[in-house]
């Protein structure tokens, strides 16, 4: 059909607006929104996340990431 040749012929406006957003407002906008974001986001969510997080995420984490971490970890360790 005569769309999906245009489609085929230009990228869509939709990703070039968005390739072009990333790269020109990510910079300038991370630091400005993680420095406002962070500290105000950060006392009043981890009080109440993480007591109702860790008790059902160790169990399940730890028995998978300990034993592919711990080598990792002694390794570091022994070098220096």
């Amino acid at each position: 059909t005569r769309i999906s040749r245009y489609l085929d012929r230009y990228p869509s406006p939709l990703s070039f607006l968005l390739s072009v957003h990333v790269g020109t407002y990510l910079p300038i906008y991370l630091p400005t929104y993680l420095s406002i974001y962070l500290p105000t986001y950060l006392p009043a969510y981890l009080p109440t996340y993480l007591p109702a997080y860790l008790p059902t995420y160790l169990p399940t984490y730890l028995p998978t990431y300990l034993p592919t971490y711990l080598p990792v970890l002694a390794m570091r360790n022994h070098d220096t």
